[in-house]
């Protein structure tokens, strides 16, 4: 859990810098967002249980980056065109994508918001898990890092 949390933390300073860096103006509205306790950050994950991987690194994205927390399948309600970057946690094999995931991410249009993956499971490749999702948001643009972790 260590090792999970080294590289959230790690992951959550570069989306911060890459929100909140890029002017003054950004920076003042951060202070103001964190006030209003909303975020331009999403963090979606599909996950059978809290136990799971995918729904402890949610809760730590969470704290590290006072993100939006939303399991999907309760994202019905949510207005994704709100958030700019969003998270997108899910446990996979063989680089498939669950069908609730594949089901979110064609029931939402996420345009040019980027989406910042992190999956736990067995042989995955991150090429391929990028290309899955890109295939699905076609106008999404994706992160530089995707996390992926296995047993």
């Amino acid at each position: 859990m260590k090792i999970w949390r080294m590289a959230l933390t790690g992951l959550a300073c570069v989306v911060g810098f890459a929100v909140y860096g890029g002017s003054q103006g950004r920076i003042s509205q951060a202070a103001e967002t964190e006030e209003a306790n909303t975020s331009n950050i999403l963090i979606t994950y599909d996950a059978p249980g809290a136990d799971t991987p995918a729904a402890e690194t949610a809760a730590l994205l969470k704290e590290e980056t006072n993100g939006r927390l939303l399991r999907i399948g309760e994202a019905d309600e949510e207005n994704i065109s709100s958030f700019e970057y969003v998270f997108l946690g899910f446990e996979a094999e063989k680089n498939a994508l669950p069908e609730e995931v594949e089901a979110f991410l064609e029931e939402n249009d996420f345009g040019a918001r980027t989406i910042f993956p992190f999956v736990a499971g067995e042989d995955n490749d991150a090429e391929e898990i990028l290309q899955a999702i890109s295939q699905l948001q076609p106008g999404a643009l994706l992160g530089d890092a995707l996390m992926l972790s296995s047993e």
